[in-house]
């Protein structure tokens, strides 16, 4: 009815209920306040624009979740793929408690990647400087031996 924009937020049964009378609607169905399905809940709620608007921050949360190290990684995307699974079957945003966990396993994915990243180019950073210091050292005992070399009569 509303492809563009939706039915609007917590509507869902509302309109159910509404086609159920109009005969749209099995009679003998149990009504829900959402559908039973993320993905279904988000476009019939906030429409088109809904579903892009969740596709966009899908692929930003992939993208993040790639730039992870690779043992971090494969945990964040284990973890965010069994969130996209689990959306099929229940409107993982309808349920604080579902929502609250999916906030937290993300972050601590992301957040733990994040912090083994920066672990990981500290120690990068730290070998650099110490491989950098030893190269000046031998640069300079070759080019003081060189120098002795050449003032020394042949």
């Amino acid at each position: 009815d509303k492809p563009v924009f939706g039915i609007g937020t917590h509507r869902f049964h509302d309109v159910s209920k509404t086609m159920q009378e109009r005969g749209l609607y099995p009679r003998d169905a149990k009504l829900y306040r959402h559908a039973h399905n993320s993905y279904l809940n988000v476009a019939a709620e906030y429409g088109t624009i809904g579903i892009v608007v969740m596709l966009l921050a899908l692929l930003a949360l992939l993208r993040l979740c790639g730039s992870l190290a690779p043992p971090v990684r494969s945990l964040a995307l284990l973890t965010l793929s069994g969130w996209l699974l689990m959306a099929l079957t229940n409107d993982i945003f309808a349920h604080q408690n579902l929502l609250r966990m999916l906030v937290l396993s993300i972050a601590v994915a992301v957040g733990g990647g994040l912090a083994q990243s920066a672990i990981v180019r500290a120690a990068t950073r730290q070998s650099d400087r110490s491989t950098g210091r030893s190269t000046e050292r031998s640069t300079e005992r070759s080019t003081d031996s060189s120098a002795e070399r050449s003032t020394e009569p042949a």
